[in-house]
């Protein structure tokens, strides 16, 4: 599943409303995906759990972001600019949150039906990224828009449920 992209269940939408998350974007009925669509990887602790990146084609807005950021502090860690299919996109790493295996509806798959993929090299690159934001919000910086402690605790719960 790591290094694919995905897109989501509404169920999770609906059980994580509260969260902090991007609105889910339909298609029409019977059409495939939807957006956003998410780049995932695997929970370094718990094999469970995936972490989602949503993926926006809104370059200008998320570069002038970047900028911002950079003049401040010299380096951004929550976005991450590069192609997918033959298109640049930034990924949203301040707003990647956890998931499990249930919620997944569907992989975005390519004209010839194959999944989605990046270089090796990018993915390497974001998922450096994104355990960089993780050290900076376990050390209380306020990095992410999602409340990825809440979602990750009530998803470990649904996973190990208590015996009656």
């Amino acid at each position: 599943m790591s290094g694919c992209f995905y897109f989501i269940s509404n169920r999770f939408y609906d059980d994580f409303s509260d969260s902090g998350l991007m609105r889910n974007k339909k298609g029409k009925p019977g059409e495939l995906g939807g957006r956003p669509c998410f780049f995932a990887f695997q929970d370094s602790v718990n094999s469970d759990i995936f972490w989602l990146i949503p993926i926006s084609s809104k370059l200008e807005k998320y570069k002038m972001i970047q900028k911002r950021i950079t003049e401040k502090h010299k380096s951004c860690n929550t976005l991450y600019f590069c192609n997918v299919l033959g298109k640049e996109r930034v990924f949203l790493i301040q707003n990647m949150f956890p998931i499990t295996r249930n919620y997944i509806e569907e992989t975005y798959l390519n004209q010839r039906n194959e999944e989605v993929k990046i270089s090796s090299a990018n993915e390497k690159q974001i998922i450096r990224k994104a355990k960089t934001a993780f050290r900076l919000h376990h050390r209380g910086k306020n990095i992410f828009f999602v409340d990825i402690e809440f979602i990750k605790k009530e998803l470990i719960k649904k996973l190990n449920p208590p015996n009656p």
